[in-house]
């Protein structure tokens, strides 16, 4: 501020106070001055404001009378600027856990610094270190000059009611054939419309059977849905997830094509996976599938599962946890049932069928014979025989190869990309901390005294 500027700031001050700087006025008599003043509306000097409290006023008589009239000059504090209820020390650790990934948010450099140790949990607020680091970098971001669009917002009244699914493109990650080669993976998600409860395992390959072996681990975990909500991808509108759907009695709908709005809650999340879980993951240096899911597990469980959303105000386990009522579970064994697989072979001579690479000896008497396999792509072991609609003996493995599905598919088929290039190494990996934060919740779980249990085994003298 300007010399004349606060001058002017000083004048006006002055003529607030002046009628209150009399001493031998009565108390209640500047009590009603005060009053008057307050109850008025002003025009403050590069200022929007118009009306003055209490306390400023008291201020304003306080300044004056210790420094006169310059002392109406006053205009911000010393230390005005400066991050006061965050200690420097902590500042600065933020401030390098921003430069050391530059994608990390605010919440997430929180949630760090707390699993690191360097701030007690609940101590730095997510306004305050935001306000820091804008103050950091020179303010906040213009406004955005793209068009605007208005949506229409809904949300399910229960749990299970809808679930939305979608297939994003993830990191690449080495070609486990050819290490030098990489290969690009892809992330398979299911959010529960309600509580946002998400559920996803990231593949090598885009097709109908990952899609089936995903969706059968989310049954599992978080029950049947009454409708499935995907988009007009070709892995989505197979007739065997058609029958899938059927089987559990869910309801299999398809979004408008080229309006990924009408998904936006799960466009949301897989936006949250770039910006906090793919970075880390990149920078970690993960070399495996195996690995890579083992830390999106974690970041799943730990972090995204775990948080207050912001929508809900609950983390969204807990809000798909507390409707139990509105679950319907499945057992493993009409899971399997209802994911069988079917294929019609015709039996050869020597009275044997080939499935998957693998040869199986069936009865003697259907050789030459159509008949219909049915089994389990996750147990090549145990193949079901029908002919005609009649169940006969289940055909005997002669040969099974090393290389059975697993829900992963080959990767033959799959684009090579080129070797992304190499980062610097991370001083502080934020999927490690969650790693560390799941493995400690195990071993205080296993930890525990069961009660309940010890008042059991007390025997039946106990009273």
């Amino acid at each position: 501020m300007i010399k004349e500027e606060k001058i002017e700031l000083a004048l006006f001050r002055y003529g607030l106070i002046h009628p209150l700087l009399g001493e031998s006025l009565p108390y209640k008599e500047k009590a009603a001055l005060r009053k008057q003043i307050l109850s008025k509306t002003h025009e403050m000097p590069n200022s929007c404001r118009t009306t003055i409290n209490e306390r400023t006023l008291r201020k304003y008589v306080q300044w004056y009378r210790e420094g006169g009239f310059s002392g109406l000059m006053r205009c911000t504090r010393k230390d005005n600027g400066n991050v006061r209820a965050i200690p420097e020390e902590v500042l600065e650790k933020a401030f390098a856990f921003k430069d050391d990934l530059p994608t990390r948010s605010i919440r997430e450099i929180i949630q760090m610094l707390e699993l690191s140790g360097e701030a007690e949990s609940g101590s730095v607020k997510n306004s305050t270190l935001s306000r820091a680091m804008s103050q950091r970098n020179g303010g906040l971001r213009g406004p955005s000059t793209a068009p605007v669009k208005t949506f229409h917002r809904f949300e399910k009244e229960t749990v299970n009611d809808t679930w939305q699914s979608d297939v994003k493109h993830c990191i690449y990650l080495p070609d486990p054939a050819n290490p030098k080669e990489y290969l690009k993976t892809y992330l398979i998600a299911f959010l529960d419309d309600k509580s946002r409860r998400v559920c996803g395992k990231i593949y090598w390959a885009e097709n109908g059977a990952n899609v089936e072996d995903c969706f059968r681990k989310t049954l599992l975990v978080m029950g049947i849905p009454q409708n499935f909500y995907t988009d007009n991808a070709q892995i989505f509108r197979t007739k065997r997830l058609q029958i899938i759907c059927a089987e559990l009695g869910s309801k299999l709908k398809y979004c408008r094509p080229y309006s990924p709005q009408s998904k936006g809650k799960l466009e949301k999340f897989n936006s949250y996976v770039d910006r906090s879980f793919e970075p880390e993951a990149r920078r970690l240096g993960i070399k495996t599938l195996e690995e890579l899911n083992q830390y999106f597990n974690y970041w799943l469980s730990e972090n995204y599962n775990n948080k207050i959303h912001g929508e809900t105000r609950k983390t969204p386990y807990d809000a798909h946890e507390c409707e139990k009522k509105n679950i319907r579970h499945v057992s493993l064994d009409e899971i399997k049932r209802i994911f069988i697989q079917r294929q019609v072979r015709k039996v050869n001579k020597a009275a044997t069928v080939s499935l998957g690479a693998n040869l199986y000896r069936v009865e003697g008497f259907l050789s030459r014979k159509e008949v219909e396999l049915r089994y389990d792509p996750k147990d090549m072991s145990r193949i079901e025989v029908y002919c005609n609609g009649q169940q006969y003996k289940d055909a005997e493995p002669l040969v099974i190869r090393a290389n059975v599905w697993d829900g992963e598919t080959d990767t033959k088929n799959d684009a090579h990309g080129n070797e992304p290039p190499i980062e610097k190494e991370v001083q502080t990996s934020f999927l490690k901390l969650l790693k560390e934060k799941h493995e400690q919740g195990f071993k205080d779980k296993a930890h525990r005294i069961n009660y309940a249990k010890l008042y059991d085994e007390e025997g039946d003298g106990h009273v």
